[in-house]
């Protein structure tokens, strides 16, 4: 596969880059070192065989109004932040083929919801959320959609926040 690099010699980007449809990641996709240097994306994420994301302490907003998903071939991806954040209307995550870490590792908001109407659906999936030593927290009135074979996990230290869950879907694995 091919590198797509925001962190490329001293060109670190200094503000996010917006793709407008789906990141198919076959190579290398790296984000920029610097603040700002985040990634927005309309459409869903797929991380093939060989991949590499280097999140860099970046955010990566969902922007679309609807659902956008995330899969993998390896059983665990890692983000740093997650932000929703949708031009309109409310937008739901759901994970496939993978789990998820979303580690913010500079501490903050590791999740950050833009309204009640999002959904973080974990579709039989684990999500570990923070890094333990660290204070992370999640914000806005989101909601997590989870089942029987879905699981979270919470690291770190201090207040995460108020976990919601999506009425009808609170029964983790």
């Amino acid at each position: 596969g091919s590198g797509f690099y925001l962190d490329f010699g001293s060109d670190d980007m200094n503000t996010y880059i917006s793709i407008l449809g789906n990141v198919n990641c076959t190579g290398g996709l790296s984000l920029s070192d610097n603040s700002g240097g985040d990634l927005k994306v309309r459409g869903n994420m797929t991380f093939s065989t060989g991949y590499t994301f280097s999140p860099k302490t970046r955010a990566v907003f969902f922007t679309k109004n609807g659902t956008q998903v995330i899969s993998s071939s390896s059983l665990t991806t890692t983000f740093h932040y997650v932000v929703f954040e949708p031009v309109s209307g409310s937008t739901t995550i759901q994970l496939s083929g993978t789990d998820l870490d979303i580690t913010a590792p500079s501490t903050g908001n590791a999740i950050s919801f833009s309204s009640a109407s999002d959904v973080f659906d974990l579709n039989g999936r684990t999500l570990r959320i923070g890094t333990a030593s660290t204070n992370n927290s999640i914000s806005g009135g989101g909601t997590f959609k989870g089942s029987i074979t879905s699981n979270i996990t919470l690291y770190g230290n201090g207040t995460v926040g108020t976990l919601n869950f999506t009425t009808g879907f609170q029964v983790l694995g």
